[in-house]
């Protein structure tokens, strides 16, 4: 994998995240030196470290001068550092060119001020952080909505054809391939169900495919933590966006409502027809949300629905890789099988909404 930095200010070294903290802070403070304007005469001990809650694929943190700044110089920064391993399940050099062509985008993440080999500095927004419980709140529902409307707008470089099917085909390939040194992991793992995995992806694809869900460029990782508030103006920021990548328009809706439940996965929170309704019409038309036709909304329903399935098979085998692969603290096999659960719980009536919208019979063999 070769990334393009030509344009942008990078720093050849790697920030382990295996070594003690206060040597993470040292070489995190180093980078930011070279990298962050006019921080490059700022005495290491006047810059203040600190996690940032978030995501379970990276570490974030925030770096905050104290004392005297240049005219100009940002008193803050964001330092992302990678997850072990990440790249099997994220393309970082396409990531990247999205960061680069959002870079300049008041709405879609914050500004770029250069790259290491396993992160990125940027800078720091001022902001709060959605809960999930926040995203459901209808003043809430119709901002995302109106946001994602523009976002799916977006003309970001990169092949024009959905990767979603390709991506779960090879993520499963590569799950079928994972042990575990822990008996007990092991035996979660073995009982994951890896062997299906690749015929569930094809059953849920003949699905899907007859949808004709319009392909955008998806976010796919819409979550309450990837949604902030300006803490001065109120406008709301998508953020995040190294999952990114051209997919089925109908993976975003669906993923963004499964995102309701929280990485506990209380899928109660699940927002109900009149709940999506609500969305679909900002979506669809923001500035005339109530002359959306009755038939429209039942139509993007069956789709968010359909993909809503496709998200739970995403993150679930994701989070058998992650499992094997990732120093965060965070139960992934467990997530695994929370999220497995929830498809097959919703599998038989979400797929009885897609025969009635295409008119044919579809499998739906458990």
């Amino acid at each position: 994998m070769t990334i393009d930095y030509s344009g942008v200010p990078f720093i050849e070294t790697t920030i382990t995240l295996k070594a003690d903290r206060e040597k993470v802070n040292g070489n995190v403070i180093n980078v930011a030196k070279q990298l962050v304007p006019q921080w490059s005469d700022i005495d290491e001990g006047l810059v203040k470290v600190s996690e940032l809650s978030g995501g379970i694929t990276n570490q974030l943190l925030k770096l905050e001068a104290t004392g005297a700044l240049p005219l100009g110089a940002p008193r803050c920064a964001t330092c992302r550092i990678f997850g072990d391993a990440t790249e099997l399940v994220i393309d970082r050099a396409q990531e990247f060119k999205v960061i680069k062509y959002l870079s300049d985008h008041k709405q879609f993440g914050s500004s770029l001020y250069g790259a290491f080999t396993n992160g990125r500095l940027e800078s720091y927004i001022d902001a709060w952080t959605l809960e999930p419980k926040d995203m459901a709140r209808p003043e809430m529902v119709t901002k995302i909505a109106r946001l994602l409307h523009e976002f799916h707008k977006l003309d970001i470089p990169g092949p024009r054809t959905s990767a979603l099917w390709p991506l779960l085909f090879k993520w499963a390939d590569l799950a079928a391939t994972l042990s575990f040194d822990d008996p007990k992991k092991q035996a979660t793992f073995e009982a994951a169900g890896v062997a299906e995995l690749k015929g569930q992806i094809e059953e849920l694809k003949r699905v899907c495919d007859e949808l004709d869900s319009p392909v955008v460029f998806s976010h796919n990782d819409l979550l309450s933590g990837n949604f902030m508030c300006d803490n001065k103006t109120g406008e709301l920021i998508l953020i995040d966006f190294e999952y990114g990548m051209y997919n089925n328009r109908g993976f975003d809706l669906g993923n963004h409502f499964n995102e309701y439940a929280g990485f506990d996965c209380d899928y109660s929170l699940y927002p109900d027809r009149d709940a999506q309704y609500l969305f679909f019409r900002h979506y669809i038309a923001p500035e005339d949300p109530a002359s959306v036709p009755e038939s429209e909304l039942a139509n993007f329903y069956v789709e968010a629905n359909c993909f809503a399935l496709a998200s739970h098979l995403y993150w679930g085998v994701w989070a058998l890789v992650q499992a094997k692969h990732s120093p965060i603290d965070f139960d992934y096999l467990g997530y695994n099988k929370l999220r497995l659960k929830e498809y097959h719980r919703r599998k038989e009536s979400v797929f009885a909404l897609a025969r009635e919208r295409v008119g044919q019979t579809v499998s739906a063999t458990c």
